[in-house]
């Protein structure tokens, strides 16, 4: 997958939730889009351990990330 195709699979599934929220959940727009977040979050790392997906390269990212530098500097 490219990144390309990973930027619109992850706005695809950002407008689901949103829509399932406004429609089903009638949440506050953050915390309806942050319970979805952690629902497919979950799911991924359910299908990563039954081996239906292969999540070790965001693994691999996600680890070498310097969270502090990237929300002080980055973020703020």
């Amino acid at each position: 997958m490219t990144v390309f195709q990973s930027i619109g699979l992850v706005l695809t599934l950002a407008a689901l939730g949103a829509y399932v929220n406004k429609r089903l959940l009638k949440l506050p727009a953050t915390i309806g889009l942050m319970v979805f977040t952690m629902l497919v979050s979950m799911l991924a790392i359910g299908l990563n351990r039954i081996s239906w997906i292969d999540l070790s390269g965001a693994i691999t990212f996600v680890s070498q990330m310097n969270f502090p530098d990237i929300l002080l500097h980055g973020m703020l």
